[in-house]
């Protein structure tokens, strides 16, 4: 393969061209889902192919397969081109990109235990052992939990002469009890089951193998569990009224991820997102300027794998060969900086990406998504927080949430 993939960067350097980059990505994902104490759900996936980006004329072209062959992988670059060729007749904003230099380089990620070198029944059972002592409890209806494992191989190439090899893993995993409360409650749209999980709704993940599994210790959060979706079932509705809102754990990830995370991506800001995820709030004219957030808020993105104990959007290149860097996204409540590729970045006369280039697989164009994107703590603690708040209700776990088409 590496021959091919040689082949194909001196072609990328010859062709008549703005810019060419390629994608090879060998994907491997295991699936594991628990119910009531047994498993309900185990599966792997694995998947090879190539994505080739062409930019002709001041338009991008993409050309995916999963075929790698030579002569195949020659005709996508050629697809590419010709697309590229053709969008370009019809763009309506020439494309440019920031400046990046040329890259060879290799990484990957230390691991302290490989996942595919350990057996199902060995991963699942602490996962098992934990439901089944919360189900012995009394007032816990059903559980239920998940493993996932993700080991990702990436070279990236490019015409301009980068050349970089990475090996990213992913592993993490949730467990999950509920109680029935519609004797009691009647709130309707499906939410008549309350729900405690650990480490959150949508689980913990790092950039690690199956030692992050061991850290989540399911079975020393059984008990908390239990003893919380006992007292949910017997406890009365929140009361309506004004108040001030203490936010924990996973609500507050996702208020950071939904309401600043993909609000500062910068495709957003160009209406490439309308049709999928929403446009943003966040408007050039706010970029250091008025405050967006109170002075005690401060934001970053950082990508570097030392940086932020394996978090799961860790890596050292993102999808564009760019070396991963901190940006400060927020300092003191300002808006600082956008989440960019090198084309937005560009149009915001920025002189560098914010590395946040990242495609799903193979198959997928490149978007900006966020990485490792981290609230930066400040004093005081949770205990504080309460005994400053007057009347207010403390947030943990949400049962559902509500997007603006803005963000």
């Amino acid at each position: 393969m590496e021959k091919i993939l040689s082949r194909l960067q001196e072609k990328m350097a010859a062709l008549d061209c703005e810019h060419s980059d390629l994608r090879w990505v060998q994907l491997k994902r295991q699936k594991i889902r628990t119910r009531h104490g047994a498993v309900d759900e185990a599966g792997e996936i694995r998947s090879e192919g190539v994505g080739i980006r062409v930019l002709k004329e001041g338009a991008f072209g993409f050309s995916a397969t999963g075929d790698l062959s030579e002569k195949s992988l020659f005709d996508h670059l050629n697809q590419a081109y010709q697309m590229a060729r053709r969008f370009s007749k019809i763009r309506h904003a020439e494309v440019k990109l920031a400046p990046a230099k040329p890259v060879r380089a290799k990484w990957k990620a230390k691991i302290k235990e490989d996942p595919w070198k350990i057996s199902l029944a060995q991963k699942v059972m602490p996962l098992i052992e934990a439901e089944k002592r919360m189900l012995s409890r009394s007032g816990v209806d059903s559980t239920s939990g998940a493993l996932d494992f993700t080991e990702k191989k990436v070279v990236f190439i490019s015409g301009s002469g980068s050349w970089i090899e990475q090996v990213y893993y992913r592993s993490g995993g949730w467990l999950l009890g509920e109680v029935d409360i519609s004797s009691k409650h009647t709130f309707g749209n499906g939410f008549e089951k309350i729900k405690r999980s650990w480490p959150g709704p949508s689980g913990r993940f790092r950039a690690q193998g199956y030692e992050a599994i061991r850290d989540l210790e399911f079975e020393k959060e059984t008990d908390r569990l239990g003893e919380e979706l006992k007292e949910l079932r017997r406890s009365p509705e929140a009361p309506a009224g004004k108040f001030d809102l203490i936010l924990k754990g996973s609500i507050l990830a996702l208020q950071l991820h939904e309401t600043f995370g993909h609000a500062s991506e910068s495709d957003r800001v160009y209406g490439y997102e309308d049709n999928f995820g929403g446009r943003t709030f966040l408007n050039p004219g706010l970029l250091g300027g008025l405050p967006v957030a109170s002075p005690c808020v401060n934001l970053v993105s950082d990508a570097r794998p030392q940086a932020r104990q394996a978090g799961a959007g860790s890596f050292v290149y993102d999808d564009e060969g760019v070396l991963a860097k901190r940006f400060e996204i927020l300092k003191k409540g300002v808006f600082k900086n956008y989440l960019t590729s090198r084309e937005t970045a560009f149009f915001l006369n920025q002189n560098e990406s914010t590395v946040d280039m990242v495609a799903e697989d193979w198959s997928h164009y490149p978007l900006i998504r966020m990485t490792n994107f981290n609230f930066l703590p400040g004093k005081g603690s949770l205990n504080d927080l309460i005994h400053d708040t007057e009347e207010g209700i403390l947030l943990d776990n949400e049962l559902s949430w509500s997007i603006d088409e803005m963000r």
